[in-house]
């Protein structure tokens, strides 16, 4: 009689929950209460200079809401204009602290100008984030307008990102391909804290008079095309950059960091051809090729080692050095220069702490000589 009377209150009371769960669902499908929740979330996500504004929410609540329009302003006005914007979500991982969204679709975005940047954001530390998945990003069409770039453009954008567990992996994914043109952009980034491996990919590519080098401050009738490939842990880590803009420039770039003992030790170069770029009256002193490249190291206690640092530019020479003794060795410059009015000039400096680098009362030793042709001085 017991039990018989246990089940039934249990069952009771699974049967009152039931129902307090249908009718609170029932209560968000109505329109009273989602105009409640879309001025709630309006008012929280507004600052002093940034508003908010959600209208026409729609849809299955809480699971798979729409909402016909999303305006961000700030003082001069709208900036930012999200059309159709439907969320399909897993409420209930909020219990467990937690965001997984399936998927966040816009139908239109657009761009009007680029935010004034005066308005007060979240005061919050980012440390207090909940973990966070997007399994899929979707905007079928990103309409950025002329103030943005000088020049209209409509694109689409897809991506995914996954911070679940920031501590063990991060991933993210970004493509951004324009409708009518040629411009397009690829992002794919994997981090991993505890292996220290960061795996990184960066394409992006556009025809002359496209949106991506007026974006990036290249010249307007310049093409563009850019890769960037990170890879390996940091023990054995490579990177690799590639840059091409006609006849306006072109660089290219490597980086490693390889483990030598206690050391981790990082060599990296690069060359550059740089033509019609820059302002006009610069140009004849930066046109041409240039190369940088640097041998430095670091060790498990923290000290640093500059091995050597050399750029070569058309017109000057610049060498670095600084001993294995981080602490107290000298650091060595030497310049020469050919583009000065009274010829080719040449620069030797050693600057000696006193005591040590890292201390920032230390006095410091300088030296050196220059030279001019058979002429030479002294200097301290």
């Amino acid at each position: 009689m017991k039990t018989r009377r246990l089940l039934r209150i249990t069952a009771w009371a699974a049967a009152i929950a039931a129902t307090l769960v249908a009718c609170v669902w029932l209560l968000l499908q109505t329109s009273m209460a989602r105009g409640f929740i879309a001025d709630a979330i309006s008012s929280a996500a507004s600052s002093r200079g940034a508003r908010v504004q959600i209208q026409g929410l729609d849809g299955w609540l809480p699971g798979s809401p729409r909402v016909g329009t999303i305006t961000l302003s700030d003082e001069q006005g709208r900036w930012l204009i999200l059309s159709e914007v439907s969320l399909d979500w897993k409420p209930l991982a909020l219990i467990w602290g937690s965001i997984d969204i399936d998927e966040i679709s816009v139908s239109q975005a657009t761009l009007l100008r680029n935010p004034s940047g005066e308005g007060e954001g979240a005061t919050g530390s980012s440390e207090g984030l909940a973990p966070l998945r997007i399994s899929r990003i979707k905007i079928d069409r990103l309409v950025v307008g002329k103030p943005v770039a000088g020049l209209e453009a409509h694109l689409g954008l897809s991506g995914y990102l996954d911070l679940r567990d920031p501590s063990n992996r991060a991933k993210m994914g970004l493509q951004l391909e324009q409708r009518l043109g040629q411009a397009r952009i690829d992002v794919e980034f994997d981090w991993n804290p505890r292996a220290k491996e960061l795996r990184a990919i960066v394409d992006a590519t556009d025809a002359p008079g496209g949106i991506l080098p007026r974006l990036m401050g290249a010249p307007a009738d310049a093409p563009l095309h850019v890769k960037l490939v990170s890879s390996g842990p940091l023990d054995n880590w490579r990177a690799s950059l590639d840059a091409d803009l006609g006849e306006h420039g072109a660089l290219a770039g490597s980086a490693t960091i390889k483990r030598q003992q206690q050391w981790l030790k990082l060599d990296t170069s690069v060359s550059a051809n740089i033509g019609s770029i820059g302002p006009k009256d610069m140009q004849p002193h930066i046109r041409g090729n240039w190369s940088f490249a640097a041998q430095a190291a670091r060790s498990d206690t923290g000290a640093l080692r500059l091995d050597s640092a050399k750029l070569t530019a058309p017109t000057f020479e610049l060498v670095a050095s600084l001993g294995e003794d981080h602490q107290r060795s000298p650091l060595r410059v030497e310049a020469k220069s050919t583009a000065l009015a009274i010829g080719p000039v040449s620069i030797q400096a050693e600057v000696r702490p006193a005591r040590s680098w890292s201390d920032p009362d230390d006095d410091l030793t300088f030296q050196g000589a220059a030279s001019h042709g058979l002429v030479s001085a002294a200097f301290a």
